[in-house]
């Protein structure tokens, strides 16, 4: 039997701008430094899911990829616009790195702070 332990840890969960955000979209940040881990980073993961009230986790929630092209972005970026969601909503968001066929994917991060979706007028 042969184990395998993951090259590259987690990263730390993503945070909101609040500056671009509205009804629908919101735009959402993690760090970008690949001096944390043992193999660069070249492509990002990141998911989204609705959840029912403020503080709940929940690990059988329903996860959807944040892009309509599976979620992934290019490894020089640090965030991701993420729409459609609904407007009145609570959403978290969580990613992970892709650090080649030798590092593999990351386990995801954590979840983010609950976001609320604004209302629309």
């Amino acid at each position: 039997v042969t184990k395998r332990t993951r090259a590259i840890t987690a990263p730390a969960p993503p945070t909101v701008d609040e500056k671009e955000a509205g009804d629908t979209f919101v735009r959402i940040e993690w760090k970008l430094d690949n001096g944390e881990y043992e193999f660069k980073l070249c492509k990002w993961h990141v998911q989204y899911s609705e959840c029912d009230r403020i503080n709940v986790t929940d690990s059988t929630r329903n996860w959807l990829d944040a892009t309509v092209g599976g979620g992934e972005v290019d490894g020089s970026c640090n965030s991701i616009l993420v729409a459609p969601l609904k407007p009145v909503t609570n959403y978290v968001f969580k990613l992970r790195g892709w650090g080649g066929k030798l590092g593999g994917w990351s386990t995801f991060s954590e979840e983010s702070e609950v976001y609320h979706s604004s209302r629309r007028y």
